[in-house]
């Protein structure tokens, strides 16, 4: 192969190498400011033990997403595209959103904590 054969090669090299790092760059930013984000978020949720009272939820956490209570423990109350706990809700479920985390926090009839779930998209 001449010079001439092996210049246009060199191009394609250098421009794949670039988009690559370019890339490669892009994901690495977006993942250190997910893992900070989900580091605030899942430190927030771990506030939250069973035992707890509905109110003390709602004042750490904010409104839910979601809210169901006990009705609605035959229908497909889980957050599509996020990881679930399949189980009845004995008094009420609050469900909460964050990018790619979902939380459950499954209260009892008298709207004490009775387990939480976290999971992921």
């Amino acid at each position: 192969m001449n010079r001439a054969e092996a210049k246009p090669m060199l191009r394609m090299f250098v421009w794949v190498c670039g988009v690559f790092l370019i890339t490669a760059a892009g994901v690495w930013v977006v993942s250190d400011q997910l893992t900070e984000w989900r580091s605030q978020t899942t430190a927030l949720w771990d506030q939250v033990a069973v035992g707890a009272a509905e109110s003390d939820v709602k004042r750490i956490l904010g409104e839910p997403y979601r809210e169901y209570d006990r009705s609605a423990s035959d229908t497909d109350y889980y957050v599509s595209g996020y990881a679930a706990k399949k189980r009845p809700i004995t008094g009420k479920v609050l469900i909460y959103l964050g990018r790619d985390l979902v939380l459950y926090v499954w209260l009892d009839p008298g709207g004490i904590v009775e387990e939480c779930f976290r999971g992921s998209s």
